[in-house]
């Protein structure tokens, strides 16, 4: 079956529209939450309840979050599967519209509780975050401004299983389309809140699904207040009669005020928001400087190439291709030396004579090159998963052998963790002078367990 995702019109506007032409304007939508509770709903359900008849709700909240191994384990799988099969037949046949709060929870009985959700989607742990980035008109803004941690994002989206099946048996296409104005992401640009409907053709006509919307947990504040605000945004966007053109005329005592308070507070928020995004920028920078303690290859490399930078070697760079020499710098207050030449190695255990031997090859081409002696600097990260401060003296432990090698061939072997204590030093504004480490640099030969 093929499946292609489009954009669709925004949740609040598609409900109200749905609602509105088979509803009169005080219609109350009939509003179920699942999982959780809440003051404003028409019925709320416990994981441990009988479940209902979920075709009966118009709106239905499911809170996944509460859904851990201890709320499951009472649980029948062919109860989840009726359940499924009621929210999924009302999703795709009425105008029903689906909250789902996410979790990245999985049950002791091998399926995930995201089963319940008309869109099937992964979730992907990450470090705590806190600056979250939506649609402008996003409906849930009110309750994502109150989501302010989160530690995993969505991805994998596609129409739940149950769904794909029965449109397969029946030959039927289907496309899942995003909502207009319902994602919100991290600075990454992971998606943390999205909405979706299916359109499909059947014989000759045309059908949509109703809606989903899929937002992150609130954890920052009670459950019932959490829920209560996506119910007050539901029933705001249900209940509400488009004000006809010349409302927006008439004069109303003190909204001009508010209106200039709003734009002010507006300005200072974006204004904010770019001070939160240069200041998150900085905290990423600064605890990448801790991959020099763990890392190897690539993010090795990188973490190396700031650390420089941060101790003011402003011009390393790499010359030549990827698989030769990882960085270089032009020594700028000692004659000696044209070049330092950094070859970076990181290893699980030891790192071996031949990473030696390699880095004396790149001064050689550059001796040939230049026909002026550079600096071979190796940075090694060996033992890299092993506690830091517990394992320094294997950090630093090279062979006799290895040692005598690298005096004679002007190789100076400088542990990645030592690195990250300069770093930490010039952080705390007590930065070496560039002179001095050139210095440190050049005239060391074999081991260099302290900048």
């Amino acid at each position: 079956m093929a499946i292609s995702q489009t954009t669709a019109m925004a949740v609040s506007e598609a409900t109200t529209k749905s609602i509105s032409q088979k509803q009169p304007t005080e219609f109350e939508p009939k509003i179920w939450v699942l999982g959780g509770k809440s003051r404003n709903a028409d019925m709320s359900i416990p994981w441990n309840a009988p479940f209902p008849n979920f075709a009966d709700p118009d709106i239905l909240i499911i809170n996944l979050d509460t859904l851990d191994d201890e709320a499951i384990q009472g649980i029948d799988k062919s109860i989840f599967q009726k359940a499924m099969l009621d929210i999924t037949d009302k999703f795709m046949y009425g105008p029903a519209t689906i909250v789902v709060i996410a979790s990245a929870h999985f049950n002791e009985k091998g399926h995930p509780n995201r089963v319940l959700s008309p869109v099937s989607f992964r979730t992907v742990p990450v470090q705590e975050g806190h600056n979250i980035k939506m649609d402008s008109g996003h409906p849930f803004s009110q309750y994502l401004n109150k989501v302010k941690s989160f530690d995993f994002y969505l991805e994998n989206f596609d129409i739940a299983p149950e769904i794909n099946a029965k449109l397969k048996k029946e030959k039927v296409d289907a496309k899942l389309e995003t909502l207009t104005n319902s994602t919100a992401t991290d600075n990454a640009g992971h998606i943390l809140s999205i909405g979706y409907k299916v359109s499909f053709d059947q014989g000759s006509e045309k059908h949509e699904s109703g809606q989903v919307i899929i937002l992150p947990p609130c954890r920052d504040m009670p459950s019932i207040e959490a829920i209560d605000s996506i119910i007050e945004t539901l029933k705001r966007s249900e209940t509400k009669e488009s004000a006809p053109d010349w409302a927006a005329a008439v004069p109303i005592e003190g909204l001009a005020q508010v209106e200039a308070n709003v734009k002010q507070l507006n300005a200072r928020k974006a204004a904010l928001e770019a001070r939160l995004a240069l200041e998150e920028k900085k905290r990423l920078e600064l605890t990448d400087h801790a991959r020099l303690l763990f890392a190897a290859g690539p993010q090795l490399d990188d973490a190396v190439f700031e650390a420089f930078k941060q101790l003011g070697f402003d011009e390393i760079d790499r010359v030549r291709e990827k698989n030769k020499e990882d960085w270089v710098f032009k020594f700028q207050t000692l004659s000696r030396y044209q070049y330092g030449i950094i070859e970076v190695k990181g290893a699980e255990e030891r790192i071996t004579q031949a990473h030696l031997t390699q880095c004396n090859k790149w001064s050689d081409d550059y001796f040939e090159m230049n026909k002026r002696p550079s600096k071979s600097i190796l940075i090694t990260n060996q033992y890299r998963l092993e506690e830091y401060r517990s394992s320094v003296d294997k950090r630093k432990l090279f062979d006799i052998n290895e040692l005598e090698y690298a005096r004679m061939k002007d190789i100076v072997i400088l542990p990645s963790y030592v690195l990250f204590e300069a770093v930490s030093l010039s952080l705390k504004d007590s930065k070496k002078t560039r002179a001095y480490l050139e210095e440190k640099l050049a005239y060391a030969a074999g081991l260099l367990d302290q900048l």
